[in-house]
């Protein structure tokens, strides 16, 4: 199945569902609680994020910390956030003869992931996991506050 988890669906995303003979296939869920969001990163077999623009990617982590692998777009900040630990897709064209190329190789991409050994996927698994442990809260949160506290007493950066 494919289940995506954002916004409620636009009426061209509905009307695509509604006319791909995956239908019965596709979910799509909005306005979900955490506990659920999360159950849902632990269950999938990929978290495909090819997000055109992005103000930090909290998905790519959150579905790391929860041993999903990711594939998402080789493009700032989600290859940032990414690092190692993220299979990527080339970010999407602007000109539509190669757009058509673009799904082609991105299919083929999720393909090989799906398709990793038991070992090779364990591995993904732990690098996203190693990879998410730098967006701890709380070390975000003292760095913060340290620079606020040089700031404070005088320190120039």
């Amino acid at each position: 199945p494919l289940i995506m988890v954002g916004s409620p669906a636009t009426k061209e995303l509905i009307d695509l569902k509604e006319n791909s003979s995956y239908r019965s296939d596709i979910h799509f869920l909005s306005d979900i609680s955490d506990t659920l969001l999360r159950s849902s990163y632990q269950g999938a077999s990929v978290l495909l994020f090819p997000s055109l623009e992005e103000g930090f990617g909290w998905p790519i982590v959150e579905a790391m910390a929860s041993g999903c692998p990711v594939i998402t777009i080789n493009k700032a900040p989600m290859n940032e956030v990414g690092a190692k630990s993220c299979y990527y897709f080339s970010p999407i064209p602007d000109n539509e003869r190669e757009k058509d190329e673009w799904v082609n190789l991105s299919a083929t991409k999720l393909e090989d992931v799906l398709n990793l050994s038991e070992i090779e996927r364990e591995i993904l698994i732990k690098k996203g996991m190693e990879n998410s442990k730098r967006f701890n809260t709380a070390d975000a949160l003292d760095k913060i506050e340290s620079v606020y506290k040089n700031i404070l007493s005088g320190h120039n950066y």
